[in-house]
């Protein structure tokens, strides 16, 4: 307890200035010391100068430097002049700088000393802004970097570097330029008020522009990272790094925009449409984010009917199998996920499972679902009169098939022919002979119909005067050369035989 209170006393008292200390490392263009420099060191703040000699270090040290900014120049014979600027000594601080020498005259002029050579740094900064304007990257950096080795404590080319960096995905660079540029313009500040100069604003909004972007660096960075993983299909990783990205930024709306991408890819697309919504509200009048989420419902649908017609093939494989009671399981669960006006193809083969299940009045209400879902699908009525015909219900079946919903361009009564046809072919003649009543109840005049139903009644031997009035109506009717012949040697024959 002691101790601590000695602490908080300690920490209570004014600060003993001891002075402060500037240590400058002089060293040639391969970092080796250069010793004999004489080093100037001039406090802005004070407007005071000191001037040393580097030793055989390469290093010259102020000691009891006084508060304030100071610009450190070096001069040496046979070399161009070096310069630091700037460091900000307080509180007794001990601060390292180095500056480095390139050959040249030493009388060289810098920019503070010559307006000539200032101006020269302007105007690279201000081709380096008009080739960043056109996009030529590498000049502009280049140019930018002249301009800096002239003017290097300069807060526009700094700030224009951080920005070149940041596009560069140079993010170390593009934070120590941004600190530089922040600290240029904090000492910048400093030395007007010392002055006792207005500050200037457009340096203050440069500054705020500055913390702005450096706090924003991480967050490009891991956008950068995130968008090579999702282009590399490593969508869990993108998401992730997005999503820490949306905690240093989470109002921009290209980082939701590219998550839902990446979100929507791997198929999490409930997830996917919230970040693309979001973007939505971020940036209203952005069309390429509403198509975003159209694409998103398309991929969603697409997915979930993938997924539906690998249910339904396992359906299939069961209800080959003779699983039916499985089918119907698999059909159901994959009816689920298909638009309801695309579900009758399902119904029909729900209506086949328990038709074969014997469970009569649920596969007529799947039937009769597909039918109502699509009434002009032909195929689903047939499959309903089918169902009638295995089970007996003649005449729900060609009540079904009579529909001209389910014969489509074919006329119900050739349809019906057709069907008695099969029938009849089949031996299942007392049906074949219902669906050619039907035929001809709906065109007495079919040609085909009169024939087929007269030969079976001539043949069953059940009604001959049925048989000679329906094959005398196809001699008047009929173009069939054999089937005429038949009919006309029938009716001889039923002549003879009638009473």
């Amino acid at each position: 307890m002691f101790a601590i209170l000695l602490t908080m006393i300690a920490l209570a008292l004014p600060a003993f200035a001891e002075g402060n200390t500037l240590e400058v490392k002089c060293v040639d263009q391969a970092g080796s010391p250069v010793p004999g420099v004489k080093v100037t060191a001039f406090n802005l703040s004070a407007q005071k100068m000191k001037d040393k000699k580097s030793d055989a270090n390469g290093v010259a040290s102020f000691t009891k430097a006084e508060d304030g900014v100071y610009r450190v120049v070096g001069r040496k014979e046979g070399m161009a002049p070096a310069l630091y600027e700037y460091a900000q000594l307080q509180n007794a601080a001990q601060q390292s700088v180095t500056i480095r020498f390139e050959p040249g005259s030493s009388e060289s002029k810098l920019y503070f000393e010559d307006a000539a050579v200032g101006q020269r740094s302007i105007e690279l900064l201000n081709q380096a802004a008009k080739a960043l304007q056109e996009n030529k990257m590498a000049d502009g950096e280049k140019l930018l970097l002249e301009s800096l080795k002239i003017y290097p404590s300069n807060p526009d080319a700094l700030f224009y570097l951080s920005i070149l960096d940041v596009q560069l995905k140079k993010w170390a660079e593009a934070e120590d330029t941004l600190k530089k540029c922040i600290s240029m313009v904090s000492m910048i500040s400093q030395l007007q008020k010392t002055q006792n100069q207005a500050s200037g604003s457009s340096y203050e909004q440069m500054a705020q522009r500055a913390q702005q972007l450096l706090k924003l660096v991480p967050s490009y960075k891991l956008r950068s990272e995130a968008d090579k993983d999702a282009a590399d299909g490593k969508y869990d990783e993108a998401i992730a790094k997005y999503k820490e990205a949306l905690k240093i930024d989470a109002n921009d709306p290209d980082l939701f925009y590219n998550m839902s991408l990446a979100q929507g890819k791997s198929g999490q697309y409930d997830d996917a449409l919230q970040s693309a919504e979001k973007a939505v509200q971020l940036k209203p009048g952005e069309p390429q984010y509403q198509d975003l989420k159209k694409k998103i419902v398309e991929l969603k649908q697409n997915a979930i009917l993938m997924k539906a017609k690998s249910i339904l093939e396992e359906g299939d494989k069961l209800y080959k199998s003779s699983d039916f009671s499985g089918a119907v399981k698999k059909y159901e669960e994959a009816r689920g996920m298909i638009p309801e006006n695309k579900q009758g193809g399902v119904l029909v083969q729900i209506g086949r499972c328990y038709a074969q299940l014997k469970q009569g009045d649920q596969a007529v209400a799947a039937f009769q679902k597909a039918i109502e879902i699509a009434p002009d699908q032909g195929d689903y009525r047939k499959a309903l009169a089918q169902y009638y015909l295995g089970n007996k219900q003649y005449d729900e079946a060609l009540n079904v098939y009579s529909d001209p919903r389910t014969t489509g361009n074919t006329p119900p009564d050739q349809a019906l022919f057709t069907l008695g046809q099969a029938l009849s072919n089949q031996g299942n003649s007392e049906v074949a002979e219902l669906a050619f009543e039907k035929a001809l109840k709906l065109n007495p005049t079919n040609a085909d119909a009169n024939y087929e139903l007269g030969m079976i009644l001539y043949y069953g031997k059940k009604n001959d005067a049925r048989a000679k009035e329906l094959l005398s109506k196809y001699v008047e009717l009929g173009k069939d050369k054999a089937k005429l012949d038949n009919a006309s040697t029938v009716l001889v024959v039923i002549k003879r035989r009638s009473p």
